[in-house]
């Protein structure tokens, strides 16, 4: 497993599966409106805005080189998204990127970090250390739990 800053040629990739791993798992708790931001916010063409902006992405490849996951990083202190990819959950990569991703923004001297937990995803930011703040918010048809992780 390897761990890499994305590169703009990554985008199509984390698009598609990041799109594909959201629709199987995640938008069943979001309203017609929330899917439609949600999928809209992991189109090709945003990746490519937000990179004019405060965001960071961090790219999980497994020996072939070949992307199992992402995360990115706003304005390095908040994960907007963190993903792993079909077939690749369960096999450490997410404990491995996230442990990664803290690592890092601990270093670059942050205190903490905070993030938006989907229902689906809520267990694996409790197990990696992440305290929800408040309870879980329905904001334009998105449902996640606020959650922030303490250096």
């Amino acid at each position: 497993m390897q761990i890499r800053k994305a590169e703009v040629i990554d985008f199509a990739i984390m698009s598609k599966f990041s799109i594909e791993t959201y629709e199987r798992l995640v938008l069943q708790d979001y309203s017609e409106q929330g899917k439609r931001l949600a999928i809209g916010y992991l189109e090709e063409d945003q990746f490519r805005r937000r990179r004019l902006e405060d965001y960071h992405w961090f790219v999980i490849t497994d020996q072939y080189g070949t992307l199992r996951g992402f995360a990115e990083i706003r304005g390095m202190s908040h994960i907007s998204v963190f993903v792993i990819f079909e077939g690749a959950s369960g096999s450490g990569y997410g404990r491995g990127l996230m442990e990664f991703v803290l690592t890092f923004l601990h270093q670059t001297g942050y205190e903490q970090v905070s993030l938006k937990a989907s229902r689906y995803a809520l267990d694996f930011y409790k197990k990696m250390g992440f305290l929800a703040t408040g309870p879980e918010e329905d904001t334009h048809g998105i449902v996640a739990t606020p959650m922030i992780y303490m250096f």
